[in-house]
């Protein structure tokens, strides 16, 4: 065999040698996504517990915490933890927002006596209000966050759109209308509104199931 067949043959030894490495190195990673989004949806706060647990939330000045001396007596160790794993993503969310908020004037903030906080892309008017068209806004809670998102902004969405600090992509919008029956964007009736839990928010709604963490789902 001449030099060069040798080089030839070496060279070609060395790249799938390389090729078998890299492989190898990477297919546990592949193989451990959906364990990985399983630990993550394990943080979604049931209807049961947001029942049980809501009592026990304060809303101290534009942040959440949990009275955990009182809910101690109602809640396991374990709902306790979620509950406060949740009320902690909410917070950091929360504070995103406020940032945003200071860039950007049109955003709104109402902190109610029931505890939710209020964030808006535009004022909250009673003609804005309308079934037809409704509103851009988001309601904060402990447990994450209701988002409305208007007959427009969702004819009109694109890639995706940002209201009140939360970017929701296209591919969540498009199957949350499947679920009440408009085939595109273009035949919804009105405005949307649904619950995002704090866990799908702080992915970015990047999930292999789009409709993960998402309920309670109707027109405005």
């Amino acid at each position: 065999m001449s030099v060069s067949a040798k080089r030839c043959l070496m060279w070609a030894v060395a790249m799938i040698t390389v090729i078998v490495v890299l492989f190898s190195s990477t297919a546990p990673a592949f193989a451990s996504a959906p364990a990985a989004e399983t630990i993550s949806q394990g943080t979604a706060v049931s209807n049961e517990l947001k029942e049980k647990a809501g009592q026990y939330i304060i809303l101290e000045g534009e942040y959440y915490s949990l009275n955990i001396r009182a809910a101690s007596s109602e809640l396991t160790n374990k709902e306790i933890k979620q509950v406060e794993k949740s009320i902690s993503t909410v917070n950091r969310q929360l504070t995103m927002v406020y940032v945003q908020q200071q860039r950007d004037p049109r955003n709104i903030f109402v902190a109610d006596d029931e505890g939710v906080i209020t964030t808006s892309s535009q004022p909250l008017s009673v003609t804005s209000r309308s079934y037809k068209e409704g509103v851009n806004k988001v309601e904060w809670y402990w447990w994450g966050a209701r988002i409305y998102l208007s007959k427009t902004t969702v004819r009109w969405i694109g890639a995706g759109v940002t209201v009140g600090g939360i970017w929701v992509p296209e591919p969540v919008v498009s199957k949350i209308l499947a679920t009440i029956g408009a085939i595109t964007a273009a035949t919804v009736q009105g405005g949307i509104v649904f619950d995002a839990n704090a866990a799908l928010i702080s992915m970015g709604f990047v999930v292999m199931n789009p409709m993960w963490g998402i309920s309670n789902i109707h027109y405005q």
